[in-house]
């Protein structure tokens, strides 16, 4: 993603790669589904998912290590 630096980027793909341990399991019909009933704060914590597909595991990889990324970039999709 552009304007990233590479300790961002590097986060990124620890945080995608640290998912592997999880086995969370495939879903296609949700992006991600979690489990809130361990919430600890208000960041959903990698054990705290139960399913994702690919573009979800990508997503959370980003917003995990910067909840603004995506927005930062897609100006349309602020709410």
């Amino acid at each position: 993603m552009p304007g990233m630096t590479d300790a961002q980027r590097d986060a990124v793909v620890d945080t995608a790669l640290d998912l592997d341990a999880y086995n969370i399991a495939y879903d296609m019909g949700w992006q991600i589904k979690y489990n809130t009933s361990n919430m600890n704060g208000s960041k959903v914590q990698p054990n705290q998912l139960s399913t994702c597909r690919c573009d979800g595991l990508v997503e959370y990889a980003y917003e995990y290590n910067d909840p603004h990324q995506w927005h930062i970039y897609c100006p349309e999709y602020l709410s």
